[in-house]
């Protein structure tokens, strides 16, 4: 997936990289010998990346990882910047999450959002 993503800036390849890089990567000690190390720096990395590339979902998966610190420290303007992305790109998802972070100033000044919105 990860060599999809950089060579053809495959973003589905991105986002399916990332997931695991989440869940775990092998790191061999010795020929026989391995453990399961979660690499969020990269995962973070190949989100971002798939987000800007117009994978739309990986928008909404990096912004709740980093508005709720999930996995790494929480960053409210980073995640909103990339709902804005997500959404303009059509993600539902990261619209209501965008609006909610307008709702609740997470990343940006707070202001109301219309009902409609939020459906």
């Amino acid at each position: 997936y990860e060599e999809n993503c950089y060579l053809r800036d495959a973003g589905q390849s991105c986002h399916n990289a990332a997931s695991l890089y989440l869940s775990g990567v092998k790191k061999v000690n010795h020929p026989d010998e391995y453990e399961i190390v979660p690499d969020v720096e990269k995962a973070v990395e190949l989100l971002e990346k798939a987000c800007n590339g117009n994978h739309p979902k990986s928008c909404s998966t990096i912004a709740k990882l980093l508005q709720y610190g999930q996995i790494t420290a929480k960053d409210y303007k980073r995640a909103f910047d990339n709902l804005v992305i997500g959404c303009e790109n059509g993600s539902t998802e990261s619209c209501t999450g965008l609006a909610h972070a307008y709702m609740q100033g997470m990343g940006t000044k707070k202001k109301k959002v219309p009902t409609a919105t939020l459906r």
